[in-house]
């Protein structure tokens, strides 16, 4: 199977999550779109046919830099950080960082 059929395999499950997250088709389907092109780039070596789908994501709750977020980690090690600013009851802005300097400090609860 090559990466455009686990992104299709797997859409689905990381859709559902990010709506249910972010309450915007718009902006789940952005988040999707954006952390399987990200760890696709990341992780796709020349010589390998298939992405390395094993390390599933998954999801902790977290404040970061203040805000309400979430930490995305790939086995025990953080892949991202999503943190959410709310305006008048709705996201206003999504910051994404994905530096690993930046992700070092942080571990699973």
């Amino acid at each position: 199977m090559n990466s455009e059929a686990y992104y299709e395999a797997y859409k689905p499950l990381r859709f559902s999550l990010a709506y249910r997250m972010l309450g915007s088709v718009m902006n789940a389907e952005d988040i999707v779109h954006d952390i399987f092109a990200d760890w696709e780039r990341m992780h796709i070596h020349e010589n390998q046919t298939e992405p390395d789908i094993i390390h599933v994501f998954s999801l902790e709750f977290a404040s970061v830099n203040g805000f309400p977020g979430i930490v995305i980690f790939t086995g025990d090690v953080p892949f991202c950080t999503l943190s959410f600013h709310f305006e008048h009851g709705t996201i206003a802005a999504i910051y994404n960082t994905m530096n690993p300097d930046k992700l070092q400090h942080l571990h699973r609860k």
